[in-house]
């Protein structure tokens, strides 16, 4: 899944943007830092790798927004895939000065009926 994910993020709207990416691993036993480490060392954009050994979303979203150096924000996790025009999109919004916050829909893409995260 987190190939897929990174697959999404998009170059040209990470550079244009000025976007960092933060990965991390959040205690994985698979070959997640390989995959994390291989899109960073082929990436345009600046990658940062950081390791939280406690688990849960909360706490690796804690790290990694400890480490962010921007003033927009976005989180995705591996299951999720940015839509095109996604981070420009939100870099226009927040610079405009009118939101703080915002949030969006979630779909599931299915295969075979179900969503590929079960």
């Amino acid at each position: 899944m987190l190939k897929n994910c990174l697959r999404a993020i998009s170059s040209e709207e990470m550079e244009k943007a000025g976007g960092e990416l933060i990965l991390v691993n959040n205690g994985s036993t698979d070959h997640t830092e390989q995959v994390m480490r291989q899109f960073r060392e082929s990436s345009p954009f600046p990658v940062e790798m950081i390791n939280e050994p406690n688990p849960g979303l909360g706490r690796a979203k804690t790290s990694g927004l400890a480490r962010a150096a921007g003033e927009t924000i976005a989180f995705t996790d591996d299951d999720c895939y940015l839509a095109s025009g996604y981070l420009l999109r939100a870099s226009t919004v927040f610079a405009s000065g009118t939101f703080d916050y915002c949030g969006g829909a979630h779909f599931a893409i299915r295969r075979n009926g179900l969503a590929v995260w079960l």
